[in-house]
């Protein structure tokens, strides 16, 4: 059995890396040899630093790259794998389109670790997507399973020139 000599704090002072130390002892005073278990202890969730378009909130093309930097604690687990999967196991960066429906992905997610920073990067398929406010969404997640604050962030997707309705010249009127 493990007794601590008090227990952990849960508002993140007491994380980082511990080593349990263990060995068995018989009646007789026999003692095995000692087994060492090391793991991080970690309470504080990730959290979204920055989600990244090529040119800020309004695109007259579609984007090919969609990037959030996600960031955990020095002392954290470090930011998990992306989920891929779909059974909420890792950070998710996903992209929501005017109608609702998730725009599908050309590559799978990635993942670029910085330090205790990571980049997840979506590339989203071009395939026939329409005017209108699209949405991104990022769920960070750390490898101790703490789940960060979902962030969103929206963009207008304007494909379609203006129409000129009228032409002036003075007082006359040419269109």
């Amino acid at each position: 059995s493990l007794t601590l000599d008090a227990p952990l704090q849960i508002d993140g002072s007491d994380d980082g890396d511990y080593t349990v130390k263990m060995t068995a002892e018989d009646n007789s005073g026999n003692a095995s040899p000692a087994k060492a278990v090391s793991f991080k202890y970690d309470t504080i969730a990730p959290k979204v630093s920055q989600i990244s378009l090529p040119d800020a909130k309004l695109v007259n093309v579609f984007p090919p790259v969609i990037s959030a930097l996600l960031e955990d604690t020095a002392k954290g687990a470090g930011i998990a794998p992306p989920d891929v999967t779909g059974e909420g196991r890792g950070s998710v960066l996903y992209l929501v389109a005017p109608d609702g429906s998730r725009v599908p992905a050309r590559t799978p997610l990635q993942s670029k670790p910085q330090g205790t920073m990571t980049e997840l990067v979506f590339e989203p398929d071009p395939i026939a997507n329409p005017d209108g406010v699209y949405t991104i969404v990022v769920i960070p997640k750390d490898r101790a399973g703490n789940q960060g604050a979902n962030v969103e962030s929206a963009f207008l997707l304007d494909k379609s020139p203006p129409v000129l309705t009228e032409l002036r010249v003075g007082a006359q009127s040419i269109v």
